[in-house]
Formats: structure tokens, C-alpha cells, sequence
């Protein structure tokens, strides 16, 4: 239906038709499109430009491997709740909500390559705490994309490149990304 339409029958229904102009920024309109291909490039930083916050993935914690703990990064596997995007694969700063506890994450999204290359997944780190996570839910919030996916040689080569992930993610809490307080408890 068109503008004089919708406004006819607005009329007649006693509400009024407003005609909003589209928003721009950086001279382009913001569109969900525009929002989605950014997230399909990996580019989490410019989605939360236009969305006015962090993308961010809602889900539960539910078993996984077990290879994280094995080779000492202990990770959280995320069932993602019925998202409307994941992001494309690859290694994320990102702010992991539970509660009321904001902490700082190292976040897989890929199929584990140097393993197996099985399902897609959703895995964090977070970063300074340890504890059972399981069943609980975890809020997702991407800040930046540290790197692509890739198969590693063995597990020393990937352990060696997820310390290195962890210290940008250090390097980019406390160098003015929009700050979140390391160490906090998890509550319950």
C-alpha cells in the first residue's frame, strides 16, 4: 500500500500517517540488508554501528569435546537460540553476559578444522574465570573480529595461536573498545 493509502485508511481509522525519511550513515541507508552482509563479512564492528549496540547471539551452555579444558583454554559451548544470523566463522572479541556479570571472551565460531571440521559450533573463552557453566544461558555480544578460521598444523600451533587471540582480546579491553569489568564472578 502506498503513503496516500495507508493515509486514507488512517483517516478513516482516526490515527495519523508520519512519513519518516530512511536514516543514513557514512552516506549509505541503514537497512537490514546492509546490517546482514556486514555480519556475513565478519565485520561485527560496522553491524553495531548501524544497530546502534553489539551484535549478539543468546544461547545455553551445553556439553561439547572436552578439548578445550585438555589443552588448558576451557571453552563454553553455545546451543544458539533460533538466531536470525551467526556471524561468518572465524575468532571474535566479544562481551559474555550471564546475569548480571559482563566479561571479556575469546569467541570460536567455525568447525574446528585442526580436529575435525564437524557441525558448525559457538565457543567461548572467557577470559579469567573458570566454573560450570552448563545450562546456563550466556548473551554474546561481538566487539571485533580478531581473525579467519583455519586448520593448524597440530595442537601446539593452535594453542600457540588461542594465547595469542587472548592477549588482542586483553589489548583490545583495555585500549578503548567499550570497556567491560575483567575477573567479575559469574553469579550463582
Amino acid at each position: 500500500a502506498g503513503v496516500r493509502e495507508l493515509a486514507a485508511i488512517g483517516a478513516e481509522r482516526g490515527w495519523q500517517v508520519v512519513v519518516v525519511p530512511p536514516v543514513s550513515l557514512g552516506g549509505s541507508p541503514v537497512s537490514s540488508t546492509r546490517i546482514r552482509n556486514l555480519l556475513l563479512d565478519g565485520d561485527v564492528g560496522g553491524a553495531a554501528e548501524l544497530l546502534g549496540r553489539p551484535y549478539e547471539l543468546v544461547g545455553e551452555v551445553v556439553p561439547g569435546a572436552g578439548r578445550g579444558s585438555s589443552i588448558g583454554v576451557p571453552t563454553a559451548n553455545v546451543r544458539v537460540r533460533e538466531p536470525l544470523l551467526v556471524p561468518r566463522s572465524g575468532v571474535y572479541y566479544c562481551r559474555v553476559v550471564a546475569g548480571g556479570a559482563v566479561l571479556d571472551g575469546a569467541l570460536n565460531i567455525g568447525v574446528r578444522p585442526t580436529f575435525d571440521s564437524g557441525p558448525l559450533t559457538v565457543e567461548v573463552h572467557i577470559l579469567d574465570w573458570s566454573g560450570d557453566l552448563y545450562g546456563r544461558e550466556l548473551r554474546l555480544a561481538f566487539v571485533a573480529r580478531l581473525r579467519d578460521e583455519r586448520r593448524f598444523e597440530g595442537v601446539d600451533a593452535l594453542v600457540a595461536q588461542i594465547r595469542r587471540d587472548i592477549a588482542a582480546v586483553r589489548e583490545l579491553s583495555s585500549s578503548g573498545a567499550p570497556s567491560s569489568p575483567g575477573g567479575t564472578p559469574l553469579p550463582g
